[in-house]
């Protein structure tokens, strides 16, 4: 599979890596990341030898740097052989750590975005605007228009801050540019259901939200999405004591679907004592 980012990173930081990720991916940049079936090493590939067809054949390579990158030789091997490739160096720098001699040789006089801010949204924004200019060639005005670019940021950003309504018209705008982005639909979703419990959801709500969750249900990615949805069914349905439509809750469930940093996001906009498999998830995501 061709792409334009190589991701590096040290596994403390994977959730990080996953949101840079899924940003290049909303934003039709091909980008590529160990451990994933359709977007780095599918099983039983070579590790090595991928990784080095995968650093040739990348346009920009983007390494996540934080205290923990010091100690990784995988890492340093990484940076070395796309330094020497001559391929364009992004730095992600999570922390202000000083680099360790071999990385400062490496990384001293290339472009460095501050990460440690907090502000997650902005920092995908900068790294966005940084590879897409560097993949233009410096040139910015081809870029696709605003809407285009950040409305899946945007939507992030409100949902994030709670802000329902908004994050919802940001996300509803921006499916109907990229009707298949999963990560999208999961978001959306949330915003729907605005923090509320979701035995006080209606019906043509979640008849909405089981519309904007089934595409996704089957990708091998995408156990998120299926976890999410067995959350709403079982909320919905069971409390209610309503029964339920198929796939049942029971069937969806999966704790070896379980990815931390989206079920974070599950736990932050759905609270809801009495589900059971939110307990289940609050004890994962939070351990």
């Amino acid at each position: 599979m061709s792409h334009d980012i190589f991701i590096s990173y040290t596994q403390p930081v994977r959730s990080k890596a996953l949101a840079i990720h899924d940003m290049f991916q909303a934003n039709k940049i091909a980008s590529w990341i160990d451990k994933s079936e359709v977007y780095g090493i599918s099983y039983g590939k070579d590790f090595t030898g991928e990784i080095v067809r995968a650093i040739k054949t990348c346009k920009i390579f983007l390494l996540i740097y934080s205290k923990y990158t010091n100690s990784s030789e995988y890492v340093l091997d990484e940076v070395s052989f796309a330094s020497d490739s001559s391929k364009i160096i992004i730095v992600v720098r999570l922390d202000d750590s000083e680099y360790r001699d071999e990385l400062s040789l490496r990384l001293s006089r290339k472009h460095s975005i501050d990460g440690s801010s907090g502000n997650w949204s902005k920092i995908l924004r900068q790294i966005l605007l940084q590879v897409e200019k560097d993949l233009n060639n410096g040139d910015t005005t081809g870029r696709r228009p605003t809407s285009d670019q950040f409305l899946l940021s945007n939507g992030f950003e409100n949902l994030e801050n709670k802000m329902y309504a908004e994050a919802q018209r940001d996300l509803q705008q921006y499916i109907e540019i990229e009707p298949k982005n999963s990560f999208a639909r999961f978001l959306l979703v949330l915003s729907i259901i605005k923090g509320r419990k979701c035995k006080k959801l209606d019906g043509s709500e979640v008849k909405v939200i089981e519309q904007l969750l089934t595409p996704g249900l089957y990708n091998n990615e995408n156990g998120y999405i299926r976890n999410l949805l067995a959350i709403i069914k079982a909320g919905y349905y069971i409390s209610n004591g309503l029964r339920e439509s198929k796939p049942l809750s029971e069937e969806l469930f999966n704790k070896d679907d379980l990815n931390e940093q989206r079920i974070k996001i599950i736990l932050k906009h759905l609270c809801d004592q009495d589900s059971s498999i939110l307990t289940q998830l609050y004890k994962f995501g939070n351990p």
